[in-house]
């Protein structure tokens, strides 16, 4: 009963979060960049006070996906014989619409189409030199509709959660390589249908209720509805936590500022070295340019440390139990059956979506995880294997939408599977078969 007053309560709050979380990013977005000591240092004391209780509500709806969708599974499980697909639970959430973090690759898909009417954007997109975009496409049709795009979606960035990374209206890099490749293709409809894919959702809900009692189908559609509504609030919470994100980013870009002002930073990016307390101390003068210097040098060599360690699965209290090795022979390998389908195809192993250009159309997607500045690769490949994930991770949610066969969860994936080997993706049993070179 707890759990579900939780979710209920977080439902109900959902729409005057969402405006009162969308209205304070427009207002901090003008706001911010002219912010003077004083007033900065009054917003970053109480920052958290706002991101904290969002952060709340984006786990509780997290939890109450998490739980539905449980509870989805075991009663299909329960409903249909065993020589029916285990993947029918995972149909119920395919193609569910209304996914912030989907809609903007259907959003690049239609400029890439409007790019192609103009013989100058291509040239441009060509070219390969983003960063003269505002004088070169200045008075295009498409740059309207790409500022709108920016707008809307501008927020977002590569590995989002980390506030030192660039947002993509700083830095469209990555978005214009995508648009580049997307320009490329001939066709007018997107890679995969939203339409198609809520047919087979229909379907798979057809099929359950037609196995179900009276009395069983009523509970069935009623916890079905409950987990597709937390799928969407979960994922559009995660596009609204961002814009807090970002408004942070903002304020402590606008922080750095002042530090390099008073000669404290050398450039504005080492100030995400520093934690929020000494940011604090150091615009109130209040921190000798030494101490900030020796900390940002320390926890540049900590970053490159960590960065190249293999993060395990298992925590137990606050050490990691690291595992010396893992199987990396065979030719099956097993993990989550996240998002149904079967495709043959090459496997493209990517660390980075900044190495995107190398995902040729078709291929099938291999990468350590995702987030949604993975996701305008989703729409070029025809099945996504990732080394971390479960069934309500963003890749697995993301893939279900698009109707991407999906395999999560497997380790060590980006070394087991040769890049530009033949793989078979069974995204049903949760299996990848490497294949023999032909």
């Amino acid at each position: 009963m707890r759990f579900v007053r939780i979710a209920h309560r977080a439902a109900q709050v959902v729409p005057t979060q969402f405006a009162l979380v969308q209205q304070r990013w427009r207002e901090e977005r003008q706001n911010l960049p002219s912010l003077d000591r004083a007033a900065l240092l009054e917003k970053l004391e109480h920052h958290a006070e706002v991101t904290q209780p969002f952060l709340e509500l984006h786990l509780h709806l997290t939890w109450a996906m998490s739980g539905n969708f449980s509870a989805l599974r075991d009663m299909v499980a329960r409903a249909v014989p065993q020589t029916m697909p285990a993947s029918l639970a995972a149909e119920l959430v395919t193609g569910i619409g209304d996914v912030s973090s989907a809609e903007h690759s259907y959003r690049l898909w239609e400029l890439s189409r409007l790019a192609r009417q103009s013989p100058h954007v291509i040239a441009f997109l060509a070219k390969g030199k983003w960063d003269t975009w505002q004088q070169e496409l200045a008075g295009t049709a498409f740059v309207k509709a790409w500022q709108e795009f920016l707008e809307a979606f501008g927020h977002r960035a590569v590995y989002e959660v980390e506030m030192a990374n660039p947002r993509w209206r700083e830095q469209p890099d990555y978005l214009f390589e995508v648009l580049a490749t997307y320009a490329s293709l001939p066709q007018d409809r997107a890679p995969f249908d939203p339409e198609e894919q809520a047919h087979r959702r229909q379907a798979a809900e057809q099929e359950v209720c037609r196995l179900l009692t009276p009395w069983r189908r009523a509970w069935f559609r009623a916890t079905l509805r409950r987990t597709q509504a937390f799928s969407r609030l979960r994922e559009n919470s995660k596009s609204h936590l961002v814009q807090l994100i970002d408004i942070g980013r903002l304020m402590t870009l606008r922080a750095a500022h002042f530090l390099m002002q008073d000669g404290l930073l050398e450039d504005a990016e080492a100030i995400f070295y520093l934690r929020i307390e000494e940011v604090r101390t150091a615009l109130r003068g209040a921190m000798p340019i030494e101490t900030v210097r020796h900390l940002i040098a320390q926890r540049r060599l900590e970053r490159q440390r960590d960065a190249t360690r293999h993060l395990p699965d298992l925590f137990v209290g606050e050490r990691p139990l690291y595992t010396e090795s893992l199987p990396t022979q065979g030719t099956v390998l097993t993990g989550l059956p996240s998002s149904p389908g079967r495709v043959t195809g090459i496997a493209r192993v990517l660390y980075s979506p900044q190495e995107g250009t190398r995902l040729q159309p078709g291929e099938i997607l291999v990468a350590p995880s995702t987030d949604p500045g993975w996701t305008p690769l989703f729409l070029l490949a025809s099945g996504l294997v990732m080394e971390t994930g479960g069934y309500l991770s963003h890749g697995a949610i993301v893939a279900r939408e698009y109707g991407i066969p999906a395999v999560l969860n497997i380790p060590l994936a980006t070394q087991r599977i040769p890049d530009g080997s033949s793989i078979l993706l069974d995204g049903a049993q949760g299996m990848v078969h490497l294949l023999p070179p032909t």
